[in-house]
Formats: structure tokens, sequence, C-alpha cells
């Protein structure tokens, strides 16, 4: 970013005579580029222009295309954006300073320069829209697909359908313009190592268009029999805020992602939002695992139920009197363990004690520990 602009204060300097002229000039010029990319801007010139917003903050601004680097992320579709205007201004510049030292030409350089800056923006625009790569600098890696990852979908015995349901890009807020691309980019990752074993198709859906709001008496047969299908899929439109330029409104837009395996019930993310990308990889992983195991996931949950002080003084007191004592547990991991029961489709066997008296299951999945107090060296063997 640093180059960028300090091609386009070598460009303002060739077409100023005068230095405070030109800082000023650069300054507002670069100060341009970083309003382009807010969204704040955009949704301004998309109620004027739609769409016209969304691409000059995605491929011309330099704030959203400045973010993936913030994030430890270097995406070569940013390199190539800052090289590519760096270039062009500063052939701009050459060709300014061209100009001034040879004026019969001025009209030849100014079209060369608009030309040159058609395919600067051109460029932007073509490869904004692939995926060229990325690199990711995170100490954890943080936007790296999991060895796991691979491991388990090219490990499939038969293939996952994805099918991504999604509002057209026409039909969506200016903040959401690009969320089918980033969502796809995301599928895409994972469609390379899945050694075929994942297929991608995506599927526009406009539920004012298709008269999906429409009063169910009102509706026509095809209409009704798309929305029984969503609905028994899962798939539903939701809310999102539309920020125009002289009201805010309202917008249903759809954004689901369905995994279909075999003859399967299948699994549904719904909405699938820029807020969820992040923990993408998680949530659809653990879904196709789900999907696609022959028998439920067993958790043990390791979590011991405790006596209190005063109860192991009260039982004594008891047996001294040869009657029976009814211990009251301490049960500090109740809500953890019913949590866990509803979290979804799985077996859970509690163990409540730290000691080995009971073995934990040899088909057990996944461990859950849950102790206060020191494991007993046996149960730490069986772990292992």
């Amino acid at each position: 970013m640093g180059g960028f602009f300090l091609a386009v204060g070598l460009f303002t300097s060739g077409i100023s005579r005068d230095q405070i002229v030109a800082f000023i000039l650069g300054l507002v010029v670069c100060f341009a580029f970083v309003l382009i990319g807010i969204d704040l801007i955009a949704v301004q010139l998309d109620a004027a222009s739609p769409g016209l917003g969304s691409a000059l903050k995605n491929y011309v601004g330099v704030t959203a295309n400045f973010q993936d680097l913030t994030r430890g992320v270097i995406e070569f579709r940013t390199v190539t954006y800052f090289l590519l205007m760096t270039a062009g201004f500063l052939v701009l510049d050459v060709l300014t300073v061209s100009g001034i030292t040879r004026p019969a030409e001025r009209r030849t350089l100014l079209a060369t320069g608009l030309a040159i800056l058609v395919v600067v923006v051109g460029g932007n625009l073509m490869l904004g829209k692939g995926n060229l790569g990325k690199v990711d600098l995170t100490e954890e890696g943080l936007y790296t697909l999991n060895e796991a990852t691979g491991r388990i979908l090219s490990g499939l015995e038969s293939p996952v359908e994805l099918t991504l349901y999604i509002s057209p890009k026409s039909k969506m807020p200016s903040q959401l313009v690009t969320l089918e691309r980033d969502i796809k980019d995301k599928l895409k990752e994972y469609v390379a190592v899945s050694s075929g074993n994942l297929s991608l198709n995506v599927v526009h859906l406009d539920p004012v268009e298709q008269g999906l709001l429409d009063d169910p008496d009102e509706q026509d047969d095809a209409a009704k029999d798309t929305l029984d299908k969503l609905h028994k899929k899962g798939i539903k439109p939701f809310q999102v805020e539309s920020i125009g330029a002289d009201e805010n409104s309202i917008r249903l837009i759809y954004s689901s992602l369905q995994m279909v395996y075999l003859d399967k019930k299948p699994e549904t993310m719904s909405p699938v939002m820029p807020q969820v990308l992040p923990r993408l990889e998680y949530e659809m992983i653990s879904r196709i695992n789900r999907l696609t195991r022959d028998k439920k996931t067993k958790v043990v949950l390791l979590a011991p139920i405790q006596q209190t002080e005063q109860n192991k003084e009260m039982a004594k007191l008891y047996a001294q009197l040869g009657q029976p004592f009814k211990q009251e547990e301490l049960n500090e991991f109740k809500v953890a363990e019913q949590a866990l029961r509803q979290l979804g489709d799985h077996e859970v066997h509690r163990l409540r004690s730290n000691t080995s008296d009971k073995p934990l299951p040899m088909d057990a999945d996944l461990v859950v520990l849950l102790a206060p107090a020191p494991l007993d060296p046996k149960r730490v063997d069986e772990m292992k």
C-alpha cells in the first residue's frame, strides 16, 4: 500500500508545478481511494447506481483490499491489485513527464494514460473474481485448512454433495454483495482437498420473484411446491438490514448450505453469513463427519460428583447411629452434561469418578474431561 501511495504522489507531482499543490492533490487522491473502499460510501453509491459502489469498493478501493493483510493473510489477488495500481500510476507519471517535455504529443499521451487506467481497473476486476491462492502468516494458521479436514474428506466412502442456496447478487444488500464469492472461495478449497469426494452446486433463490412471500391463498402451485421442498430441507429466508441513501429497509434473502450424503437425512447450515466464514471449516466438517458415520458418536463425559465436607461428617454420624444416610451429591457439571446431551446427535456416557473403578469404554470417540481433582494414574493410562 505504501508503494501504491508513493506512485500516486509521484503522479500528482508530475502534473503540478507547485510542491504544496502536489502534496494536497496527492493526499486527496489517496484519501479518495481509501474512502471508495469503505462500506458507508459504497452503500451511498449503490443507492444511486446499483452495483457501482460494491464494484469500486472491492476492485478499486484500498480499504477492502488491505483488510486481509491486517488479518495476517496475503492473498495473491490483493498483491496483484497493489502491483497493478502501483505500476499504473508509475506509467502515468512517466507519460505526464513526457507530455511536459513533448507538448505536441500530449493528446496521444493522454489517450494512452486513459487506456492504462482502463487496463488496470479491468485487470483488477478480472483477477478479483477468481481465487488465486493465499499465504497464511498467522501464528496458529487460523486461515489454513486443517490437515485432518483433508484426511476426513478424502477418506469418505461416497461423495458428499454441497448445495449453496443463496439470493442473487443483484438482490443482496450492498454489504453482502460479495457473500456468494466469499463462500464459494472457501468451499472450493474443501473441494480441492477432497479427492473428488465433494461437489458444489449453487442455486439462486429470490423469494420475491418466485412468489414465495405471497399470501398462501394467492400462491400458484409451483411456488407452493418450491416453498414446501425448501422448508423440508431446512432452507428458509431470513431478514437483513439494507442500508440505502434515503432510508433503511429490511430484505429477505437466502444463504444456506446443505450437505447430502447417500440416502441419509441432509445436514443444513443456515444462515451462512460473513461472521460464520471463519468457523465454516469446523461447522461443515463436523456435520459431514456426523452425516457419514455409520453409528452415533459416542462421547464420554468424565465429570466427577463430589461430596461436601458436611456430607462426609453426617455420613459418619449416621454410621455411628447405625442408620442409613442418603448422600447428597454436589453435581457441579449438571448443566454441562445437559448441554452436551442437547448439543447434537450423539450418545453421552458420564463417568462420575476420577478413579479407575469403572473403565473408559473402548469404543469411545471423544472424551470430555471436566475434572477439578487430579486423575488416577490408571485413568490417565486409559485415556492415552
